[in-house]
């Protein structure tokens, strides 16, 4: 395993347990014991980073993250997100989001997620996007105080672009962001440059794009409503068609290496320059023996240049 040196992050695994799967929604079938017993497994082979939020499952992911970890110790990176509010439309249904960073809005989100997590304080705080309805000195000026006051470590920002991540820089720290990136997707690239100048630690996620980068699905691969992959864009059929022959690079790739598709996607964005962790979320002890062997074994220039071409 490797570890963040400096900053917010040190001493956390680059490798980032994602937990949004434990809120039980949006990602077809999942076991919450067999998450569970993915993450206990994960804590045995080193890693100590575990990301979630408050929206995932409306508190779910927060509450069976904190029965996986007990228990918890300062040995643990927990990051969480909020500002996204909650609006229940009826049993078995998707709510309704609502970005909200207010004041208010933080205060009391912190609090929540505290509780349902168990612990005394979150590791790392970030805002889940952009709230275009509340100043950003007004959500950075709450967050601060929150960090100034020991409820949060760090403060996080998650899909915020390099402009809105220049503003907030004027009204507070940003010790952390979270962004997409990946292979198939690397429009984060300035994103990432920008935060490497100012010396800010980034987390990237989708690495795996949402599993497209296993190479376990085609163009004919379907999906129920319950699973987000029925309404991703780059999951269409035409979508898929479009990125087959990067798919089969990376199994081209694999078989030559001796490594899976999902070992060369995460090694990729380990080692772009300025990625501190990549968070992968993880449905069972299987995939997290798959994905984790990214650690030992590096990818050449020529490899990089061949899935890129």
């Amino acid at each position: 395993m490797e570890y963040i040196e400096g900053g917010a992050l040190h001493g956390a695994s680059r490798f980032c347990f994602g937990c949004e799967q434990l809120g039980g929604v949006d990602w077809g079938h999942v076991e919450p014991e067999e998450v569970i017993s993915a993450i206990r497994l994960a804590r045995t082979r080193g890693i100590n980073f575990f990301d979630t939020a408050a929206v995932y499952g409306l508190g779910q992911s927060e509450i069976r993250l904190r029965t996986a970890l007990v228990p918890i110790d300062n040995s643990l990176t927990i990051a969480t997100k909020g500002g996204l509010a909650a609006r229940h439309v009826g049993e078995g249904e998707r709510a309704n989001i609502v970005r909200d960073s207010s004041r208010k809005a933080l205060i009391d989100g912190v609090s929540e997620s505290i509780s349902r997590l168990g612990v005394s304080a979150v590791s790392v705080y970030f805002i889940h996007w952009p709230d275009p309805q509340t100043p950003i000195c007004e959500t950075m000026e709450t967050l601060m105080s929150l960090k100034q006051s020991g409820k949060i470590g760090a403060i996080g920002l998650s899909n915020f672009n390099d402009e809105q991540i220049r503003e907030a820089l004027r009204y507070g720290d940003v010790d952390v962001v979270q962004l997409p990136f990946s292979l198939l997707s690397r429009q984060a690239g300035p994103i990432v440059a920008m935060c490497r100048e100012n010396e800010i630690p980034v987390c990237a996620y989708g690495v795996l794009a949402q599993g497209l980068l296993t190479a376990k699905y085609s163009s004919n691969s379907q999906f129920s409503d319950r699973d987000r992959r029925n309404r991703l864009k780059h999951f269409s059929p035409e979508s898929i068609k479009r990125h087959l022959p990067l798919v089969d690079k990376l199994v081209e790739l694999a078989d030559r290496i001796q490594r899976t598709p999902s070992q060369i996607a995460i090694r990729y964005a380990l080692q772009h320059p300025g990625v501190s962790a990549v968070i992968v979320g993880i449905k069972s002890r299987l995939q997290l023996r798959d994905c984790i062997d990214v650690f030992d074994w590096t990818l050449q220039q020529t490899d990089i240049e061949f899935l890129e071409s």
